[in-house]
């Protein structure tokens, strides 16, 4: 991919430290801040946890760039640590990481709409964070986001119900997940219908909400429809239509009915009903 030509000098200036933990990728980096994001103005950089704490003290920095992984340590612990003494963190954070694997952390990221650079670093993908990084207006928005991911690494083990949602217009609401009755593709964008009746659109596909969602007991009716399997009140197989608990019908394709009574007939049965679940559609899906 071609780098894009350096960035204008009119943009506001950025005070960085650096934070990577291998010489050659923080060589790496810091050449490509200076070709290409030349608004930014590294002021420190350390490959150690506690190094990295005071100098994020000392300098107060607008900007920083975190690498995930810190030898025995994380990025995460460095931020926790820096939240338990009360240290006010409002700067911008760009996290990198060599691990582009669908883990609970890059899930965690998924859920708080938060990016990340995969490593080796590319440098468009660079510039782009960094310009977005200079550009953020909404403050109290991003807090928000660094507050869900936190929240989400600290306790790995629970399932956030909060979701982020990237809206058009840079807008980031934040909605709860069993509040959802169904998303819908939209070309590039998703229609999210939700329960009080809103219809909220997403700039990200439906692709990338279709694998966190699963685990909410969401459920691919067909290639553009993602159901809230918590909303069905009846299924009909035979015509592959799906009643929702508000009376609205929706069609499953071919494919996506086949693979919906396979589900159900997995995990439920007439006499134990998964949660969530309502008996009144049983009676046609297992005739």
């Amino acid at each position: 991919m071609r780098p894009l030509d350096s960035l204008s000098t009119n943009y506001q200036p950025l005070r960085a430290i650096l934070v990577e933990d291998s010489p050659p990728e923080m060589i790496l980096l810091k050449s490509y801040l200076a070709k290409y994001c030349t608004q930014v103005e590294v002021v420190g950089e350390t490959g150690n946890m506690q190094e990295a704490m005071a100098l994020i003290m000392e300098e107060q920095p607008d900007l920083l760039l975190l690498d995930i992984e810190l030898g025995d340590a994380t990025s995460y612990d460095l931020l926790d640590q820096l939240q338990a003494t009360g240290f006010p963190l409002t700067c911008e954070i760009i996290f990198m990481t060599g691990h582009p694997k669908f883990d609970y952390a890059t899930t965690a990221f998924a859920y708080s709409a938060l990016d990340f650079l995969t490593k080796t670093i590319d440098p468009v993908a660079l510039q782009k964070a960094v310009t977005k990084a200079s550009q953020r207006q909404n403050r109290e928005q991003y807090a928000r986001q660094l507050n869900l991911l936190m929240d989400l690494i600290r306790s790995p083990e629970s399932r956030s119900n909060r979701l982020a949602v990237h809206q058009p217009g840079g807008l980031i609401e934040f909605i709860e997940i069993d509040q959802i009755q169904y998303l819908e593709a939209d070309t590039v964008m998703t229609r999210f219908m939700m329960c009080d009746g809103r219809l909220m659109r997403a700039t990200r596909n439906i692709g990338q909400y279709t694998k966190l969602l699963q685990q909410h007991n969401f459920f691919p009716i067909s290639q553009s429809i993602l159901l809230n399997l918590n909303q069905l009140k009846q299924y009909d197989h035979a015509e592959k239509a799906l009643t929702l608990i508000n009376g609205q019908v929706l069609y499953a394709s071919r494919r996506g009915g086949q693979d919906l009574r396979h589900y159900l007939s997995q995990t439920t049965t007439p006499a134990e009903p998964q949660s969530g679940l309502l008996r009144n559609w049983l009676g046609k899906l297992f005739r």
